[in-house]
């Protein structure tokens, strides 16, 4: 009998941890309270234009080095074309440019005209950065969080090379700003590198773990920085087929309210329905603070730890616009990240990442249009989202006026960079903190989580394996948890420590088997054809009238949006016939569902409901 693995979130880490279960043969069911996989690692849609919600720019999908995603989609044989970049990223830093070149020579030669007599320093300490990375951190690429390595293998590879393990300890308890003043004095490098930690971890370098300076100075270089071809939306896409191809299962608008524990073990998790799921695991992959102050009973954590969690320190709050903006706004060189920085001393509001994905993938817009999306801190006091739909007047008008000064803020703040950008708006939304949590349950909106800053980083923070025996955590709450990357780490290793419970082999080491298509940036338009393109024609509305208007209560949102990213199997799974086998929408004659589109009233046009459905066909063993 396959054992049963409830996972509760669909965002990348409980998705990637369930499609490693499932490859491996357990029996998956994902309970999501969205209605869409993905979290702030998926993407929606307004119009023509395609927007992630937040994961824009993607570590960890090369060839060579720390490569979790790479690890992931081979180990689950999914394939998926990403997009290099020949830069990460450009900074304007106080009123100066830097190009941040995946090679680091290059860098370092940007780095030479930004700070001439410092240069000597900073190519010394990058010359140490890249000896650790060589000599320590990569002579055992496992792809798995230190805390869920057993004692026993932990003590074999100290006994193994005594003389690396000793190197290694002290980066864990000084931090990146003591190992940099090793190299320089200058105050105006130690700004500068303070900001750049800032950009990868959301700390100081005089709160980050030193051991940290290595994969945010080196690995990224090593492996590059890329963007997946179709939006984020079609790697959590990739993982959500993985799932059901291997007889997993995905609920969405499915709540999870509460867990029922006892002593050892987790007997149930309660859905806000009232519905019961017993399993033999649980994962559970939102943040520390759900899970402690909502999901389990006062009385069945130690008071001591529960305080311990909820006083965690998390990232800042985020704000994001994001826009339809005519290419003319912008200079012809723009990269696809443009890093906007004044305040070179603290983390200001007017420290703004500018994502432009249709540079890399023009497909994502309209011919002539570029979609932006713009990210900052926001220091604001939000409503929560329950405030919010509290039906208090004044709460609501109080924070739609927040929205409008900030929109105009933004606004105002990138067309000072780009004079263009207002008159070249042709559409934008503001998405708050309180959006954010909204829809990804991310406490305020803090863009990853709890900080990584000394008292509750690396082995500080909840580990994979929890106090009871069959419940474990994945995401940015846990040790491995700032960025895609590290998220993906933590998904292997809960599914790990399940496989290791099972005696089954674990997934830690990366071998190529060719799942990663790399396309070269800047991209070809990548015209799009066949199912993938009439997924495209929906507009994956979060309320799906067109599925209250069919009468059979079709899920036509997920099929489309299955079909966009390649899941044919999976949409045809959704497609309704009637007992003789017949598509249930050649016996429907008035086709609610075409008059239900949202489509024909933003675009002019339904989408071709009937005619798809009927194109894709029933499944392998009919429906």
């Amino acid at each position: 009998m396959r054992k049963k693995v409830a996972v509760i979130g669909a965002g990348l880490s409980g998705l990637a941890c369930a499609a490693i279960l499932a490859r491996r043969g357990f029996d998956v069911c994902v309970y999501e309270h969205s209605h869409q996989p993905g979290g702030s690692s998926g993407a929606f849609k307004r119009g023509n234009a395609i927007f992630d919600v937040g994961s824009a720019m993607m570590f960890g999908f090369g060839s060579h080095g720390f490569n979790p995603h790479s690890l992931l989609l081979n180990e689950i044989e999914e394939h998926i074309a990403v997009i290099e970049h020949s830069s990460m990223y450009r900074i304007h830093f106080a009123g100066q440019e830097v190009v941040f070149h995946a090679d680091v020579e290059s860098f370092l030669d940007a780095l030479a005209r930004l700070f001439p007599s410092d240069i000597d320093d900073i190519r010394r300490f990058y010359a140490y950065l890249q000896h650790l990375y060589d000599d320590l951190v990569m002579k055992d690429p496992s792809l798995i969080s230190p805390s869920e390595i057993p004692l026993g293998e932990m003590t074999a590879r100290f006994f193994k090379d005594p003389p690396t393990q000793m190197r290694l300890l002290p980066l864990l308890f000084s931090n990146v700003a003591s190992i940099l003043r090793r190299f320089t004095k200058s105050q105006a490098v130690m700004q500068f590198f303070d900001k750049l930690t800032s950009t990868y971890c959301y700390t100081t370098m005089a709160e980050t773990p030193a051991i940290m300076a290595v994969t945010m100075f080196v690995e990224n270089h090593r492996s590059g920085s890329y963007y997946i071809h179709g939006s984020s939306q079609v790697y959590v896409g990739r993982l959500e087929k993985a799932i059901e191809k291997h007889g997993g299962s995905l609920q969405y608008g499915c709540e999870v309210v509460g867990l029922e524990p006892d002593a050892r073990r987790i007997r149930a998790a309660r859905l806000a329905d009232g519905t019961r799921i017993e399993a033999d695991y649980f994962v559970y992959s939102g943040t520390v603070w759900n899970l402690y102050q909502k999901l389990l009973p006062n009385d069945a954590v130690p008071q001591a730890h529960v305080r311990k969690m909820a006083a965690m320190v998390p990232t800042p709050s985020s704000i994001v616009l994001y826009a339809t903006v005519a290419k003319e706004a912008f200079p012809h060189d723009i990269g696809p990240i443009e890093m906007l920085v004044e305040d070179t001393c603290t983390l200001a509001e007017s420290e703004i990442t500018l994502y432009i994905p249709t540079v890399d993938d023009p497909s994502l817009n309209e011919p002539g249009f570029h979609s932006v999306i713009a990210i900052g801190p926001s220091f604001r006091q939000w409503p929560s989202p329950e405030q919010c739909a509290s039906g208090d007047p004044a709460v609501r008008e109080a924070y739609e006026a927040a929205k409008r000064e900030e929109e105009e803020r933004i606004i105002s703040y990138l067309t000072s960079y780009f004079p263009n950008f207002r008159k070249s708006l042709k559409f934008w939304e503001i998405g708050s903190p309180t959006t954010i949590e909204r829809y990804t349950l991310k406490l305020r909106g803090a863009v990853a989580g709890p900080k990584q800053m000394f008292g509750q980083d690396l082995m500080r923070r909840p580990h994979a394996a929890t106090r009871w025996n069959n419940l474990f955590m994945c995401g940015e709450s846990t040790t491995m948890g700032t960025g895609t990357p590290a998220v993906v780490v933590s998904a292997l290793s809960a599914a790990d420590v399940i496989l290791r419970r099972e005696g089954l082999p674990e997934c830690r080491y990366f071998k190529d088997r060719g799942y990663v298509r790399y396309l070269t940036s800047p991209a070809p338009p990548y015209a799009q054809e066949g199912l993938k393109a009439r997924g495209n024609l929906c507009l994956w509305c979060e309320e799906d009238i067109c599925r209250h208007a069919c009468p059979a209560a079709m899920d036509i949102r997920g099929i489309f949006r299955r079909l966009y990213c390649d899941n044919l199997e999976g949409a045809r799974r959704l497609v309704r016939h009637d007992e003789s086998g017949r598509l249930v929408c050649l016996s429907c004659h008035d086709k609610p569902c075409l008059k239900a589109c949202r489509r024909k009233t933003v675009l002019g046009a339904p989408v071709p409901i009937p005619g798809v459905l009927e194109e894709i066909g029933p499944t392998a063993g009919g429906n």
